[in-house]
């Protein structure tokens, strides 16, 4: 497939080793283009994980390049990687850690120092977005699977 578009993301690994010699990545090419629907499918060790840790700069290819919204990813800025790549956990119970559905979806925005009635304005208007914010009020953890 060929796009005009420049990736989202878009990550040339040629290998990553953990700190034990484990090879987690070698000769990775991944790219996510505006519009795209990606399925990351593949059995337990396939290094799924792996390759989603370094599309958010959590980790850091041996000898590669990450790119992000355009922009070469260093140790110098993974903090933008960092604020343009979210990564959501399988387990959405690990991720859940405010009060309220309102304050979790608040509590990124809060952390990037975004003031509290803007984080609540933004954070109700996400929640509108999907057609979640009947439960802006409810405790995450008593939510329905889907409904996380």
């Amino acid at each position: 497939m060929t796009h005009a578009e420049t990736p989202l993301v878009d990550l040339r690994c040629e290998a990553h080793t953990y700190p034990d010699g484990t090879v987690g990545m070698h000769d990775v090419e991944f790219s996510v283009f505006p519009g795209e629907i990606v399925a990351l499918v593949g059995g337990n060790g396939a290094g799924k994980s792996t390759l989603l840790e370094h599309l958010n700069a959590t980790l850091v290819p041996d000898d590669g390049e990450l790119v992000v919204g355009g922009t070469p990813i260093s140790e110098d800025n993974k903090a933008r990687a960092r604020k343009q790549v979210g990564f959501v956990f399988q387990d959405a119970d690990t991720q859940l850690v405010a009060p309220t559905v309102l304050d979790d979806v608040m509590f990124g925005l809060q952390n990037y120092g975004v003031p509290t009635n803007e984080a609540k304005q933004r954070a109700r208007e996400a929640l509108e977005t999907v057609e979640a914010g009947h439960l802006e009020d409810r405790i995450p953890h008593y939510l329905s699977g889907g409904e996380k």
